[in-house]
């Protein structure tokens, strides 16, 4: 048996899970900043909201045609 759904829709599914995954991520870091009121949970928080952004990123230069470029891809002079 073969798959019948074209690889791009399956690559951009997967992109949405992983975005998905990080938000609710996201959520459970405000709720700890929230919750706690502590320097701990701020810098969870803030590290999430760091986290988010670099995943939506990596999501939009994905297709630039140069996924192998790490100062691109990964913000980085060496890949991560």
């Amino acid at each position: 048996m073969y798959c019948t759904v074209p690889l791009i829709i399956i690559e951009c599914i997967s992109l949405v899970k992983l975005i998905s995954k990080t938000f609710a991520i996201l959520g459970e870091a405000a709720a700890f900043m929230h919750g706690s009121n502590t320097i701990n949970g701020e810098s969870c928080d803030t590290r999430m909201n760091d986290l988010f952004a670099y995943v939506v990123y990596q999501v939009a230069v994905k297709n630039l045609g140069m996924p192998e470029n790490s100062v691109i891809h990964h913000l980085s002079v060496a890949p991560r």
